[in-house]
């Protein structure tokens, strides 16, 4: 497999090509939380992932906003950070989402027609 730099990507091409690489591999190892996040199906799984992203983002980005003066010599690679880091847990959300089949509330289940096959099971 070829090096990015191998095929002629340099400068910011090279570094959308690498963030654009490490938001597949960072979201490629997001599944086993997103799947996890989806069995405990919370009515707002789009708050509880968005929560994790946050809190997660807050943890490593939390002292640039105290001093921002390094923020405007950085913004470009800071920003390809935040891609990296906002991004994978809510597409791994997405793909889980798509690929498991469709969940049924429990409130949604018809009691009448449960009731209706005891009663024919009665006779």
């Amino acid at each position: 497999m070829a090096l990015l730099g191998d095929l002629g990507l340099r400068g910011g091409q090279l570094v959308v090509g690498v963030t654009i690489v490490d938001l597949i591999i960072a979201t490629v190892f997001s599944i086993p939380a997103a799947f996890v996040l989806s069995k405990l199906r919370p009515h707002k799984i789009w708050l509880f992932a968005w929560v994790a992203v946050f809190t997660g983002f807050l943890i490593i980005y939390g002292s640039m906003f105290i001093d921002l003066s390094r923020m405007v010599e950085l913004w470009p690679g800071v920003m390809m950070g935040w891609i990296n880091i906002l991004l994978p847990i809510p597409l791994a959300v997405l793909l889980i989402g798509k690929a498991l089949p469709p969940k049924v509330p429990y409130k949604a289940l018809n009691t009448d027609a449960c009731y209706a096959g005891t009663a024919q099971l009665r006779r």
